[in-house]
């Protein structure tokens, strides 16, 4: 294992910088590490861009600089496809890479296993959700919109090519992209871009299709699941006085 000790951090802690909301986050029985660099890892339980309105937690950097600290967020965590209530301890490779657990959140919302390179510069995705459940619709009609947001949540520009968005599948004509401000557009780190689809059932029963994102993250292409029913109006019936 890389040269590095593990630090206990049992005083609250404030979380600053950039890529994180201002708050007192604590960290109490939180192992930190600490580097040959003398710079310190660790996480916190919430905090961060990544959901909600407290965040769902971050993995952290204080950069030495001759005794001289700064922050440095190395990801945000988003319960839907990544992971939330962070409580494992760090621990680094010979790599320098980052790992641990997240107690919640993931694919299937018990959790998931993480990696985090701290010296990497690369494009990471986070979708606000992993399927778009469309109510009963009218055939021949047209719903309202239901919208998924993509986070850049690495270190590098997120770029998608000009027909980077695009539903497949048995019903994916049913299923309309009506607006899109990710194809063709570079994402910086931090930003976001959204694709609003609405559902429009030409016959009645259960539709699906499935909407793609591909880009230059390692992740490419992630997808949503896009569902529907098309129904009919109730018929109406005379009432005899």
């Amino acid at each position: 294992m890389k040269n590095w000790r593990s630090w206990m951090k049992r005083l609250p802690m404030r979380i600053t910088g950039s890529g994180s909301h201002s708050r007192t986050v604590r960290t109490a029985g939180v192992l930190a590490l600490l580097d040959a660099s003398g710079n310190l890892y660790g996480t916190t339980q919430s905090g961060g861009t990544g959901c909600e309105t407290e965040g769902c937690g971050t993995v952290f950097e204080l950069v030495n600089d001759s005794g001289v600290y700064a922050e440095k967020i190395l990801h945000n965590f988003d319960a839907v496809g990544d992971g939330e209530n962070l409580l494992a301890p760090l621990i680094m490779d010979n790599a320098g890479n980052l790992y641990s657990t997240t107690g919640s959140g993931g694919g299937f919302s018990q959790g998931s296993v993480f990696q985090v390179n701290p010296t990497a510069t690369a494009p990471a995705v986070i979708l606000s959700v992993l399927a778009l459940t469309f109510d009963n619709q009218l055939i021949n009609s047209t719903s309202a919109g239901q919208t998924v947001t993509v986070t850049n949540s690495g270190s590098a520009d997120l770029i998608f090519g000009s027909g980077a968005v695009t539903a497949a599948g048995a019903s994916a004509a049913n299923f309309a992209i009506n607006a899109n401000t990710c194809s063709g557009t570079t994402v910086t780190p931090g930003a976001t871009c959204a694709v609003t689809v609405t559902f429009s059932p030409p016959a009645v029963g259960p539709e699906s299709a499935i909407l793609s994102f591909a880009d230059d993250a390692s992740t490419s292409p992630q997808t949503v699941e896009l569902s529907g029913t098309g129904v009919t109006a109730p018929i109406a019936t005379g009432v005899d006085r």
